[in-house]
């Protein structure tokens, strides 16, 4: 089924009549939806800088062995999903939803803060709403057989890193945070031992008005950061391994973010699913 999906824009490419470089020397850009791409390829693209871009696919093991870097793009789980809802959101320039899933989700949820009230416990909310909720984050759903259930909100960090988690980090992907994202950009040049040909970071979706509401409620903020909790625990094991963001402790990171920092997990959720098994699938 994931074969179906339509392959991502590529990322810059090499001048016609240019030597190849070896496989090995290039770059993979792992692009989580909604997590700064687009800002990150016109970077790359006025740098020169090519890579291979992976985006609404998971990675193969020959994307993952055969680039000797990794770049992924980060963001703080809740606001991505939340980002990502907005996108796709009928009244939003994201085109509307395409998919028989996202539909559902707009037919049962119409605004931000309606949809991040169906993660609080005890929520008034018929039983196929409360599925849609939790499959939309990417819980209890495998992506071979849900894969045209939702796109960006479901395809986290945990969507682009679980089968090749270790391999990834091995190589110490460069993380380009949303949050620090021209820092990161900038750093790029350092990293790759070469002179950037510009600095500007050009952010691509500051000219477009998405579907305004966020959510207004704290409590349902705080139930959606509860809910994503596998989400946390891998942005935090993917900074602690990263060439450029380590944090000091992966675990006490993804238990500081949620709500009581007790680490609570979506129910049926294990929060190292599919990671540290090289190459393992679900």
């Amino acid at each position: 089924v994931l074969a179906s999906w339509p392959t991502a824009r590529k990322g810059p490419r090499v001048e016609a009549g240019a030597p190849p470089r070896p496989l090995a020397e290039r770059l993979l850009l792992l692009h989580v939806g909604k997590a700064g791409g687009g800002t990150v390829r016109t970077f790359l693209t006025r740098n020169r800088i090519r890579a291979k871009e992976i985006h609404m696919r998971q990675p193969r093991e020959d994307d993952i062995r055969g680039h000797r870097r990794i770049l992924i793009t980060m963001r703080d789980p809740a606001e991505r999903v939340v980002s990502a809802y907005k996108w796709k959101h009928p009244a939003g320039v994201g085109g509307g939803p395409k998919l028989p899933g996202e539909a559902r989700i707009y037919e049962c949820f119409p605004n931000a803060t309606s949809y991040a009230e169906a993660f609080m416990p005890g929520y008034n909310v018929s039983m196929g709403c409360a599925t849609v909720a939790w499959r939309s984050i990417g819980v209890n759903v495998s992506y071979l057989s849900d894969s045209l259930f939702c796109s960006h909100t479901c395809r986290g960090h945990a969507y682009y890193t679980e089968r090749w988690f270790d391999e990834i980090c091995a190589k110490r992907p460069y993380a380009l945070r949303t949050e620090h994202m021209a820092s990161d950009l900038n750093g790029l040049g350092p990293w790759l031992g070469m002179r950037l040909r510009s600095r500007e970071v050009l952010h691509e979706k500051n000219s477009q008005r998405h579907h305004g509401e966020t959510v207004a409620s704290p409590a349902a903020r705080s139930a959606l950061r509860a809910a994503l909790a596998h989400e946390y625990y891998v942005h935090a094991r993917l900074l602690a391994c990263s060439a450029n963001a380590q944090q000091p402790s992966a675990n006490q990171t993804a238990s500081a973010a949620l709500p009581g920092g007790d680490g609570r997990r979506a129910p049926g959720d294990a929060p190292a699913a599919g990671l540290g098994h090289s190459g393992g699938q679900r």
